[in-house]
């Protein structure tokens, strides 16, 4: 083996190495975070910014750089103009790209998100509900606090188109059905990922 193939081929490891460790020592994680989400649009009118949080599973693939996070979100919002608020939630798809910085210990990532979302609406007499996709782009690092651990703060942001919606008045007996409309949303996350297994 020629010098030159030694050196690339150290190289090569010494990235592999170092990207892997970026999403944990371990082939599978798990990470929960806290969430706050920002909404605009028609399909939000009157949302005010909520909290909320979300649970995944997140497995690395034979290219360590990349891994892909199954999980559910959610986050609770309150109205503007009225009483009671909005439920979010929903399960969602996350791939994440690890991009190598010749660090130990912070591993900048670009991700993208894909989550199917139910909105349900409690506001005095009036409950409803509609379902929707969302599709976001974002970034974030994840910063080594062990060898199985890593602090994860993140931000995404992405639009969404709800369908049809029904709102039911309890009072009244009288429903209305109709379209729920589009809207952006700017989600920020700090999140705690653990390693499973060696």
């Amino acid at each position: 083996m020629s010098p030159r193939t030694l050196v690339l081929s150290a190289v090569l490891l010494s990235t592999v190495a170092g990207v892997g460790g970026a999403q944990t020592a371990s082939r599978l994680s798990v990470q929960g975070s806290a969430l706050y989400a920002q909404l605009g649009g028609d399909a939000y009118s009157g949302f005010q910014g909520g909290v909320g949080g979300e649970a995944q599973v997140r497995i690395r693939l034979p290219r360590p750089e990349w891994s892909v996070g199954v999980g559910y979100q959610l986050t609770y919002h309150t109205l503007s103009n009225f009483s009671g608020g909005e439920i979010l939630h929903g399960p969602f798809v996350e791939p994440r790209y690890v991009v190598d910085i010749n660090s130990d210990v912070a591993f900048p990532y670009l991700a993208a998100r894909f989550s199917a979302l139910q909105q349900r609406l409690s506001s005095g007499n009036v409950t409803g509900s509609t379902t929707g996709f969302t599709a976001n782009g974002g970034c974030g690092v994840l910063i080594k606090l062990s060898r199985l651990t890593l602090l994860d703060p993140g931000a995404t942001v992405g639009y969404t188109w709800f369908g049809s919606g029904k709102w039911t008045d309890s009072q009244t007996r009288v429903t209305v059905a109709g379209p729920a409309g589009s809207g952006y949303n700017l989600v920020l996350r700090v999140g705690l990922a653990a390693g499973l297994g060696q």
